[in-house]
């Protein structure tokens, strides 16, 4: 064999063996590609399913937590003075915090003889719509369980002499117009449960 016949037999060798292995190569990565791929789903996958456990999670510990406070020994006879205080300011609190007037505020306790014990409150609120709408929310996110038995909205009235006097007293103006205001009275009552023995 001559030396250009053998140099040239090396460079087909040498091209067959590059193209061989661009050929091994991209087949590997592309197998490799579709493994991450696959693996990439799977990781989403298992992200979704840990981000909807820790959201059940947390709305599981809400009601663990509602079920811990309504919860009280088969010996209890009757609310504590502590718990209806404590819940009365809790309704204050919430009126409180969405700047609602309170215009009453009456606990009533209600005979409980069987396992469910409930307790009456009768509140009184100068609000709008609105304003009573977020405070039923306030209610709705209570770590208690709560009834709404009665909801009376009656359009509040303002008497010219009484404005006066407000603005002649310095008294601020909340700046809503009392013809969307109304005087609502709502009924709650909220419950304990008895244990069984």
């Amino acid at each position: 064999m001559k030396m250009k016949e053998r140099y040239l037999l090396l460079l087909f060798l040498i091209a067959a063996s590059t193209v061989f292995f661009f050929y091994y190569a991209s087949t590997m990565i592309t197998a490799k590609a579709k493994q991450i791929k696959r693996l990439d789903q799977r990781i989403v996958k298992a992200q979704e399913q840990l981000n909807s456990a820790e959201v059940l999670n947390k709305e599981l510990s809400g009601v663990s937590r509602v079920i811990r406070n309504v919860m009280v020994s088969n010996d209890v006879e009757e609310f504590d003075s502590d718990e209806i205080n404590q819940f009365a300011k809790k309704l204050a609190a919430y009126a409180d915090s969405l700047k609602i007037p309170i215009q009453s505020l009456t606990p009533k306790e209600v005979f409980s003889p069987n396992k469910v014990m409930q307790h009456q409150f009768t509140i009184t609120l100068d609000c709008t719509y609105v304003q009573l709408g977020q405070y039923i929310t306030s209610l709705e996110k209570s770590d208690r369980i709560i009834k709404v038995n009665t909801i009376d909205v009656k359009p509040k009235r303002v008497d010219e002499k009484m404005k006066r006097l407000q603005a002649e007293l310095g008294e601020p103006d909340d700046g809503l117009d009392d013809v969307t205001r109304y005087i609502v009275t709502l009924d709650l009552s909220t419950f304990k449960i008895r244990k069984e023995a």
